[in-house]
């Protein structure tokens, strides 16, 4: 586990998180002692509180890479079906 990924302006360290929003989600993706947190939130104002659908610890920050683009492409894609249908 690294102390940070990323370079530059996009450098995620301990404490910090990278954060995608949309109007019904929210990815988050942070450093923490235990390793790489990789949650997706249900968000919204008409939707009640803020709803956990995935939270998870990956030891290798690739994993948790691929995960977070994983989370980000499902949240973008049900997004993009509810706007068309």
């Amino acid at each position: 586990m690294g102390a940070a990924v990323g370079g530059g302006e996009y450098a995620i360290t301990a404490g910090e998180a990278f954060i995608w929003k949309s109007e019904r989600h929210e990815v988050t993706l942070s450093l923490t002692s235990d390793g790489w947190m990789v949650r997706l939130m249900r968000v919204g104002p008409l939707m009640g509180p803020p709803t956990v659908e995935h939270q998870v610890r990956h030891k290798d920050a690739r994993l948790a890479t691929f995960d977070l683009m994983g989370r980000v492409g499902r949240a973008s894609n049900e997004e993009e079906m509810v706007r068309v249908g």
